[in-house]
């Protein structure tokens, strides 16, 4: 499993906090392509944790770091993937924060 943690004083502060809890528990009901699972969402100790599968696999940045070109079709496969994706996300009030090519 993989464990996402919001940083202590991110969490220290109740509407972040808030935010950040309700943001996993919509990921968790939403699943699907391109969305990881959430297995479970908690707080303890003052740390707030999302727990999910592990994806394994290179990011993107490490791809593109090999330096090859790929084919316009892959490309297309991955961008509609990722954009059905954000869009479920968007649909269900979730703004994701970053997209970045090395997560």
């Amino acid at each position: 499993v993989a464990i996402r943690v919001l940083r202590p004083e991110l969490a220290a502060d109740p509407a972040r906090l808030e935010r950040w809890l309700a943001a996993a528990r919509m990921q968790a009901s939403l699943g699907g392509t391109g969305i990881v699972a959430v297995l479970d969402v908690r707080t303890t100790d003052g740390l707030a944790c999302c727990v999910m599968p592990l994806v394994l696999g290179a990011s993107l940045g490490a791809l593109h770091e090999l330096g090859e070109q790929w084919p316009v079709d892959q490309v297309r496969w991955l961008l509609m993937r990722a954009g059905d994706a954000l869009v479920r996300l968007h649909g269900a009030g979730v703004v994701h924060g970053a997209l970045v090519a090395n997560t």
